[in-house]
């Protein structure tokens, strides 16, 4: 790779607050990279641009020369760091990367480059982690199947059969059909990944010959008929849904209880027929509470 070619100077551009920071621009591979440095110590010179401040520079501020300085390290390390990567990513494709390799980058690209949501990605880690790891809530540990399996092998060695068997051995092992099939697309969806021409350019998808199980169908929802939403609505506004009642209650409970019963059936039906989820509702009400609540009046002065 062609060492980095770099602006002669750091450029002085004021961020979203207005104030100016040095920033390094350079080019690697034909790929422009720019890196802020650090704050500058200039103020407007009037016509546009920018001047040196006087006095010793603030803590944490840099002049023109320090942030020369700071820019020809910056773009040092930052080629340090992309040729060790370039040197790692050549040897894994000359010796072969592992499963446990290529799961990792199949990981970082579904993370960054497809934004899967962090539920999606912790199933995938979850399916992917290693043999004994101690989950992070209770005293189990993750069983790590494909790492336990495939983690060390090489993915252009793993086959149908091996994965044929290694499905097979998960129905062995009584997991459901559906746990079996989320671990076959998993492996597919990282073969699939290798099998681009910018990563692995592997010949073929050794999960395509295997078979997907079949699942049981979804159970039927049970909704509630109206007249059973009609009933829990007067079942509400009857006080039923509160349970036994003090029969001393102060003066106005009765009534103000009354009234809450009456909104709490009234409740019942809008969840029922519009589908809104409870959160929703609430918030709603609560909203609608703040609109009819009587002005804040504060006490008056004595004196």
């Amino acid at each position: 790779m062609p060492a980095p070619r770099t602006t002669a100077r750091p450029i002085i551009r004021a961020d979203s607050r207005g104030e100016p920071k040095w920033n390094a621009k350079w080019s690697r591979g034909g790929r422009q990279v720019w890196r802020t440095i650090g704050q500058a110590w200039v103020e407007p010179d009037g016509i546009g641009g920018w001047r040196r401040r006087k006095g010793r520079p603030a803590p944490g501020h840099l002049t023109e020369q320090e942030a020369v300085a700071a820019m020809l390290a910056l773009v040092a390390q930052h080629d340090a760091d992309q040729t060790r990567l370039e040197r790692q990513a050549e040897e894994r494709r000359r010796r072969g990367a592992t499963l446990r390799e290529l799961a990792a980058e199949w990981l970082e690209h579904v993370a960054r480059v497809k934004g899967a949501k962090p539920s999606t990605l912790t199933d995938y880690r979850s399916l992917l982690a290693e043999p004994g790891v101690p989950h992070r809530r209770g005293n189990g540990r993750t069983h790590g199947r494909l790492m336990a399996a495939f983690g060390d092998r090489p993915i252009g060695e793993v086959d149908v059969q091996e994965v044929d068997r290694f499905l097979r051995a998960l129905d062995l092992d009584g997991l459901s059909a559906r746990n079996v099939n989320k671990h076959r697309q998993v492996l597919s969806a990282i073969f699939n990944y290798a099998r681009r021409p910018t990563t692995y350019a592997l010949p073929a998808n050794p999960v395509e010959g295997t078979d997907k199980r079949r699942e049981a169908p979804p159970v039927a929802l049970d909704f509630y008929e109206p007249e059973e939403i009609e009933a829990l609505a007067r079942a509400a506004h009857a006080g039923q849904h509160r349970g036994p009642q003090p029969t001393d209650l102060p003066e106005g409970e009765p009534a103000a209880r009354a009234a809450e019963d009456a909104q709490d059936a009234e409740l019942f039906r809008v969840l029922a027929y519009t589908g809104l989820r409870l959160g929703e509702a609430l918030a709603a009400l609560g909203r609608r509470r703040l609109q009819r609540a009587p002005p804040h009046r504060s006490a008056r002065p004595v004196g």
